[in-house]
């Protein structure tokens, strides 16, 4: 989930004039170019919803897929997981339930950050 995590900042931080994003050498310690874009697909609109892509059939026909921008779905997950301390908790959470899929990451990074809220408000 480090990985799905890193993906998404870096297209948040991209900036909105570009079309296409290609991420392949943006992420050091995890495989390069067919790891990237597997996660790409898996995030994209068919798949998880995290995220809009592009995507471009290579001459060896290999499909390559480059992220175009968050969904409002992205955004949202990126907003429970992006500060370092709550990602941190969710995955420690995670963790103690065994896994999970994407949609519990979802779940619990929200529930966290609602948790946090209530907190405040105390």
């Amino acid at each position: 989930m480090d990985l799905v995590r890193d993906i998404l900042i870096q297209i948040e931080a991209t900036p909105p004039t570009k079309n296409r994003i290609s991420l392949a050498d943006e992420f050091d310690g995890f495989p390069k170019m067919a790891k990237i874009s597997e996660h790409l697909y898996l995030l994209g609109e068919g798949q998880a919803g995290l995220i809009e892509i592009a995507e471009q059939t290579r001459r060896n026909g290999k499909i390559i897929y480059y992220a175009v921008r968050l969904t409002w779905a992205g955004h949202q997950f990126l907003a429970d997981i992006k500060s370092e301390p709550r990602w941190k908790i969710v995955k420690k959470k995670v963790a103690e339930i065994g896994g999970a899929s994407l949609p519990v990451w979802q779940q619990m990074a929200a529930q966290i950050g609602a948790d946090l809220i209530q907190n405040v408000l105390k």
